[in-house]
C-alpha cells in the first residue's frame, strides 16, 4: 500500500509547492513533466517487482 502511495505522490510532489511559489508557475504547468517522471518510475517499479 505504501508503494502505491509513493508512486502517485510523484504526480504532484510535495517538494514542488515551494518551487511553484519561487518560480511563479502554476501546478498545471509542471504536471506534464511530473506525469512523465511518474510513468518512468512506475515502469522501473514494476520491473523491480517482477525480478525481485
Amino acid at each position: 500500500m505504501a508503494y502505491g502511495d509513493q508512486l502517485t505522490n510523484m504526480l504532484q510532489p510535495f517538494w514542488a509547492l515551494p518551487l511553484l511559489g519561487i518560480t511563479g508557475l502554476k501546478a498545471k504547468e509542471i504536471l506534464p513533466y511530473t506525469l512523465v517522471l511518474m510513468l518512468v518510475g512506475a515502469v522501473i517499479f514494476m520491473v523491480g517487482l517482477m525480478f525481485f
